[in-house]
Order: C-alpha cells, then structure tokens, then sequence
C-alpha cells in the first residue's frame, strides 16, 4: 500500500472498531485519541511529496528576510502572509520539511478543537476528513493554513469573540486569497441566524443537486464574475477552475444522501441556530458548483469539518429512531472509499511521474535530502509538463 492508503486504512479499520463498540464511550475517546494522533504523526513525516513541491520549495529555499517583507520590499509569488510565515520559520531554522511540520501541526490543531464538539463518531469523521481532503493536508500548504484560521474564526465567532475572530479573518485572508471569500462570506451568513431554516430549505437543495446535474451554471456564473471589482488574477483563476467540469461524479450519492439525512435527522433546534445557515450555506455551495468539482474541492475544504460535526451531531441527537437513512449514508460513504482506492491506485500506476508515491523524512536513513528533493522535484516538472495539462483537457 502507499503513503496515502496505508493512512485511509488505518482510520477505516479504528472506525469500524468505534462503530462497534459506540456505548462505551471512555473506550471510544481513547481509540479517538490514538487515532488522531496517528493521522497527525502521519501526515507530518512526508517529506517532498505531491507536485506543489515545485513552487514551495524554491519559494521557501529564496524566501527574502523578514525585515525587507515587512518595510515593503517584498517580491514574492505567494500571498505576504505566507511569505512572513515562511521567512519567521526559516530565520530561526526550520528546513522546508519543518514548515510542512508547522502547518499540519496547526491545521490539527483547529481540527481537534472543532472535533471536541463531536458527540460522537469522531474517528470516521476523521476519516471523512482525511478521504475527501487529503490534498489540503498533504500539498496545499497556504489553502491548509487560511483552513485553519476559518475554522478558529467561526469557532471563536460562535463564541463571540469577535476581537479573536475578526484577527482569524486577517490571518487567513494574508496566507490564502480565498480565505477573505469564504471568511466574510460566513460573517455575513451567521447574521441569518435569527431567521429560522427548516427541513423544506434542505429538500429544496435536494431537487437543485438533481437538476443541477443536467444544467450547466457556467454561462450564468461567468458573466456575474466578470462584473464583479475583483483582481484580473483573481477572475482569471477562478474562470480556469470553472473551466475544469464533470456532468456526473460518484461523490454525488454521498451528497445527495447527505442531504436527506441532515433534513431528515435535524432538529433546528433554538440552541444550535448559530450553526444552521451556515451549514445551509455550505452545502448550497457544494449543490450550485457540484459540476465543477475542481473549484468546489477547493472550497470544501473549509467547510467540510464543520458540515461533518453538524451533520453528525443531528443524526446522534435526533429524536428519529429509524436507522436506515443513516446506515445508507455510510454505506454511500463506504463504497465511495473503496472507489477512491481503486481509482486512486490505478491512477497512481498510471501515473507518468510517479510525484504521489511518497517519501517520508525516516527515509533518510537512506537517502541524502538533497537526493530526494532532486528526485521528487523530477517528478513534480514531469507532473507539470505532462499530466496536469492532460487533465485540465480532460
């Protein structure tokens, strides 16, 4: 098995363990605990894994010094607060295998505070996480860190904090463009609290996953993008995500059961009104740009563990007692994994590069870093030149 499977694997195997086991919960906080801790050490020693390696590592080797980034003088690439990020963790030492360490060290940490939320089930949300989001934690290191300060945001926004959460808008906004769409996007979304949603709001988002299957939204979203005052940059990256489509994809049965279920399931309760336009919001976002899962994936990826500790809360907590709708949901779930795997391993064989057949930092006791990072950045070139285009054409 590779890098990523060995990782799906293991938090498969401990939430069937946590699904049998679901009333003893001292047992299942402990096994939450250990399996968490795993996934974190895991995902941590990769070391010059996936193809974004080819502009973050000579970014992080040349980065300028932190004093000539903050006077103004910065040329890079990437977003300034990256930058000051990178340059803070390499003036006092740490390698590029380092800041990848920093980054998923904060972005578990956001993940565990959210999880402690969880009533129960937190390992296969774990699982979720990691099955649908595998990308942010391994490769997309500034998109991981603005994840992260979202998810602080909205949590210290349900706290009403808003000194700490309006700090979290910076922060996020500094690392990540999209940090200020989604975060601001939610500030405004959570203001709808007092307006009460219901079952018919997410029965409504049902009908318009379905029809948005035969409906191409592109020619009504592209002309509104081109009004809007945003950076020539920033409209032509969202127009190439949009151009990357697909009409059917098997994550369909897992959205569209997913949406039964949290209308079926949920109380909307008074209680808990700080969370429902939210997770209303989000999932309109994944109903609206279902076809273009390119720009959808990249947006999930700050929704999805809130979604995953709302939505499991309400099938916990319901007053519901029918098992079926939830048992197909993960069953949906489960099938979907185990076409990701094939898939994923057929493309991995495939694969002209070979970028995703991982190495990690142990692997040193063989290799020198700077023959991994040769040999890993062969692969990212040859992911560049040869298959992400072949991809973008498919």
């Amino acid at each position: 098995m590779n890098y990523l499977t060995i990782l799906l694997v293991v938090l498969l195997l401990l939430s069937l363990v946590e699904f049998s086991f679901a009333r003893h919960k001292i047992l299942c906080d402990q096994l939450f605990h250990i399996a968490f801790a795993f996934t974190v050490f895991w995902v941590g020693i990769k070391y010059y894994i996936g193809p974004d390696i080819f502009s973050y590592v000579p970014f992080y080797e040349t980065i300028q010094p932190l004093k000539d980034i903050i006077s103004g003088h910065y040329n890079g690439s990437f977003e300034i607060g990256f930058a000051i990020f990178c340059s803070s963790l390499k003036s006092i030492g740490f390698s590029f295998w380092g800041m990848t360490v920093a980054v998923t060290l904060i972005y578990f940490a956001a993940i565990y505070k959210l999880f402690k939320q969880l009533k129960s089930h937190r390992i296969f949300a774990l699982f979720i996480l990691m099955l649908l989001d595998a990308n942010l934690v391994l490769y997309q290191f500034r998109e991981c860190l603005a994840v992260s300060f979202y998810l602080l945001m909205v949590l210290f926004l349900f706290k009403k904090k808003y000194i700490a959460s309006f700090l979290m808008i910076i922060l996020a906004t500094a690392v990540h463009k999209s940090g200020l769409f989604m975060c601001i996007g939610t500030f405004l979304v959570y203001e709808l609290r007092f307006i009460k949603i219901n079952k018919q709001a997410y029965i409504l988002l049902f009908m318009l996953l379905i029809l948005f299957l035969i409906i191409p939204l592109k020619e009504f979203i592209l002309p509104i993008i081109d009004q809007l005052p945003l950076q020539e940059s920033v409209v032509d990256s969202i127009k190439h995500h949009l151009l990357l489509e697909k009409n059917f994809q098997t994550i369909f049965i897992v959205y569209a059961v997913t949406l039964f279920c949290t209308a079926y399931y949920s109380r909307f309760s008074k209680e808990d009104a700080k969370w429902h336009w939210i997770i209303f919001a989000c999932l309109l976002i994944i109903v609206i740009l279902f076809q273009y899962y390119f720009i959808l994936n990249r947006l999930r990826s700050y929704f999805l563990p809130l979604a995953l500790v709302y939505i499991i809360n309400a099938i916990v907590t319901s007053e519901h007692k029918s098992v079926l709708p939830k048992q197909i949901l993960v069953l949906s779930i489960l099938l979907f994994a185990a076409n990701f795997y094939r898939r994923y391993n057929v493309e991995l064989e495939n694969s002209i590069s070979k970028i995703n057949i991982g190495y990690t930092v142990f692997d040193l006791k063989h290799k020198s870093e700077e023959q991994i990072k040769k040999e890993q950045m062969e692969k990212a070139a040859k992911f560049w030149e040869y298959e992400y285009l072949n991809q973008t054409q498919n």
